[in-house]
């Protein structure tokens, strides 16, 4: 999940992207989900675009509502 601020926009579009590259499923506008670990990848992305104070990953065992939709994605 992101937070990332309005003035940074073009670093937040990117980072959207990347999440989408990878498949990632958009629960909402700052919220992915993704079932394999990716925290490196992530870590990596942050640095580069300089996002490391707006972006928390979450390890989860249950997402609750979304989880049929979420799984049919990923095919799980």
């Amino acid at each position: 999940m992101f937070d990332i601020p309005a003035k940074m926009e073009r670093q937040r579009k990117a980072f959207r992207y990347k999440l989408k590259l990878i498949g990632a499923y958009m629960v909402q506008k700052s919220v992915f989900v993704f079932p394999y670990s990716c925290e490196t990848e992530i870590g990596e992305w942050c640095q580069e675009l300089k996002l490391s104070d707006y972006v928390d990953v979450i390890t989860a065992y249950n997402i609750g509502s979304q989880e049929q939709f979420i799984k049919q994605h990923f095919e799980l």
